[in-house]
């Protein structure tokens, strides 16, 4: 939308005035007439003259494209959360920044006992952990394995073992518990 016998669109503060937008209005960046929600909740919050006043003081663009964005954020925040607004905000975010640190924090003791305990098994010489089932793991050190499975189906009562060709495996004959 143009002001009238003018060729630049009227910024959403002077549409708010109802006057006419002149082309050093300093407004005009910051506040396009297509967004006037944008514009009231900052007026509200902040009024006229002192979102002027700030600009007003700062020298380079983008300091004040910076200010205008964190004063848009801070009437955005007070809007929705009226009693407490950007403070609510940055307090539920910083709860949630040490909730993670301390899962970071927890993380981290399991890995550096992992690596432990790793560090463990790879320098017993020789040895090596295999699973033999259940989840249970058992070290082998370079001797028979099966010598090894057949104490713990000893351990569990099963004395008896005879290998199967067609499934091709050990298969308890007896079974003493």
């Amino acid at each position: 939308m143009t002001v009238k016998g003018g060729s630049s669109p009227g910024c959403a503060a002077c549409k708010y005035q109802r006057r006419k937008c002149r082309p050093a209005c300093p407004l005009a960046p910051y506040f396009p007439a297509d967004q006037p929600k944008i514009f009231q909740s900052v007026q509200r919050l902040f009024g006229i003259c002192n979102v002027a006043k700030i600009l007003d003081k700062l020298t380079t663009t983008e300091e004040k494209v910076e200010a205008i964005r964190s004063i848009i954020y801070e009437s955005d925040m007070r809007e929705r959360f009226p009693v407490n607004g950007c403070v609510g905000v940055l307090a539920h975010l910083q709860e949630c920044l040490i909730a993670a640190n301390q899962k970071l924090q927890f993380v981290n003791a399991k890995l550096q006992a992992c690596r432990e305990a790793c560090m463990v098994v790879e320098h017993a010489p020789e040895q090596q952990l295999v699973e033999y089932g259940g989840g249970q793991f058992v070290i082998n050190d370079g001797g028979d394995m099966m010598s090894a499975i057949l104490a713990q189906m000893e351990a569990f009562g099963i004395s008896n073992v005879v290998y199967d060709q067609e499934k091709q495996s050990y298969i308890p004959t007896s079974n003493s518990m």
